[in-house]
């Protein structure tokens, strides 16, 4: 079975490094295009045959929830971190963040949108995703908020799933969102991970390890 970790904005492939085993597979999915159904058509195929059990933080378990609609035979596990099914499409978000992203640059979108996510107290923990984000580039994360932007919305695709799927929340993330996708897919487990934010792989790598057990 192949495990595939699918990264959150403005992530890469970068922020598993922590849990990431040498068989994953870490994709940097900008690359891939601006919509979800491109990124998922990628990931499907770089992926060798067999069964796949399928990680995403945020963007990422969209990406997941995705390729598991067009391979649901194949899948063997879901894993949800901080990640919605549904989508009320915001197209006055989406172009302030691509205007604020063209005009000026990562800096100040990474303050207003991303860094307010972290939960974590550690400086240091938020200095380097800062920089991970950074190595990335403007045009890549634009591509990125597209993406997260034009997704489908997978809310009743994901109630009639009957694989088993984990939903995983931070404490101060938004876990209420995390208790109704779990209390409405068929073979779900919820779990909230105490003391983290909107990052969980970043700011508590350790518990999700063993979560993934």
């Amino acid at each position: 079975m192949t495990r595939v970790l699918l990264h959150a904005l403005p992530f890469g492939g970068e922020m598993w490094h922590a849990i990431a085993r040498p068989s994953d597979l870490c994709p940097d999915l900008y690359e891939f295009g601006d919509t979800l159904e491109a990124w998922a058509d990628a990931v499907l195929d770089l992926v060798p045959s067999g069964p796949l059990t399928l990680i995403g933080n945020s963007v990422g378990g969209s990406c997941a929830i995705e390729i598991a609609a067009r391979a649901p035979g194949r899948i063997e596990q879901l894993v949800l971190i901080g990640a919605k099914a549904g989508h009320a499409p915001d197209p006055k978000l989406r172009d302030a963040a691509l205007r604020m992203l063209a005009d000026d640059g990562l800096a100040p979108a990474w303050e207003r949108y991303w860094q307010p996510l972290f939960a974590s107290s550690s400086a240091a923990i938020v200095e380097s995703a800062r920089r991970a984000a950074f190595s990335h580039g403007p045009d890549a994360i634009a591509r990125g908020v597209r993406a997260f932007h034009s997704r489908p919305d997978r809310a009743e695709w994901l109630r009639r799933f009957e694989r088993r799927v984990i939903v995983v929340e931070g404490e101060h993330d938004r876990p209420e969102r995390g208790r109704a996708i779990a209390e409405t897919a068929r073979l779900a487990t919820f779990v909230v991970v105490p003391g983290a934010g909107h990052f969980v792989p970043l700011e508590a790598p350790n518990e999700l390890q063993r979560i993934l057990g």
